[in-house]
């Protein structure tokens, strides 16, 4: 290789080794929201949260809302599903519309960094049952 190639190229091979893929972290690193509670009204699932205190706040960057027609507490991290909501760091609830069909609804919520690392998920998981109409 010429020698600004060979550069370009340890370059680029340092920045990518630096990246790594989302790990879960523990609860001391970075906490699950607490007190999670959810309910069905109307037709949306309303979800909210305790926030933690002000210094552990400062290491989330969102919260990451997880629902689906079986639970997921148990699902390695690269088998999670998308987030239903994304909540920035400074809120403590959302309301979904669109969330998975079925009749039970199995809920968690987990805070995630600037890195992408994820939280332990939210316990107890939220389990609902939603009637077949909405």
């Amino acid at each position: 290789m010429k020698p600004i190639s060979t550069f370009l190229f340890s370059t680029l091979l340092g920045f990518f080794s630096c990246a790594h893929p989302p790990k879960v972290l523990d609860y001391i690193a970075l906490p699950p929201p607490a007190h999670v509670q959810a309910e069905l009204v109307s037709g949306q699932l309303k979800v909210q949260w305790e926030l933690p205190a002000p210094y552990v706040l400062a290491r989330i960057k969102q919260f990451n809302v997880y629902a689906s027609s079986k639970s997921l507490i148990y699902t390695p991290i690269k088998n999670l599903p998308q987030p239903l909501a994304v909540v920035p760091n400074h809120q403590n609830s959302c309301s979904i519309t669109h969330f998975p069909p079925g009749q039970d609804l199995f809920i968690h919520v987990r805070s995630q960094n600037e890195k992408g690392d994820l939280s332990l998920p939210s316990l107890p998981e939220i389990h609902l049952k939603i009637a077949n109409s909405r």
